[in-house]
């Protein structure tokens, strides 16, 4: 914040030493904020989040495929009773899939990176609990 409200003021002196000159010339655009492009980049956000919401579609294939193979249960409480209702189970995950997404694409706004981070971080977590979820579910 310091070094744009610097560049600012250093700006405004350089624009009213050249206008004080008599010519006339073209005023610079003000410099943009400095943000990472890498973090901020779109492709990446949708990307992640893409990858989010395919997991959480696996996640209730494979908990649904564990469960009624008999070798696997649900261990989350919230969602424990709802298994036994597989549209309203999906119905949920799907919600709270959504609700996450939102608020990373909220958070995304002033902490890309935070943000690309804390997705990679569920991504992984959710690959985990798929992976084994379908071990399960084959009886091994």
């Amino acid at each position: 914040m310091r070094k744009q409200l610097r560049a600012v003021r250093i700006g405004a002196v350089v624009t009213f030493i050249l206008m004080a000159g008599g010519r006339a010339r073209a005023q610079a655009p003000a410099p943009a904020p400095i943000v990472d492009s890498t973090w901020a980049a779109k492709p990446l956000h949708l990307s992640l989040n893409t990858t989010y919401a395919t997991l959480q579609a696996l996640d209730v294939i494979s908990t649904l495929q564990a469960i009624h193979s008999g070798h696997g249960q649900e261990l989350n409480p919230m969602l424990g009773d709802l298994v036994n209702h597989p549209v309203a189970f999906g119905a949920v995950k799907g919600g709270l899939t959504f609700a996450t997404m939102f608020a990373m694409k909220r958070y995304a706004k002033e902490h890309p990176k935070a943000a690309a981070i804390t997705l990679i971080a569920m991504n992984i977590g959710y690959s985990y609990i798929v992976s084994n979820n379908f071990r399960i579910a084959a009886g091994r």
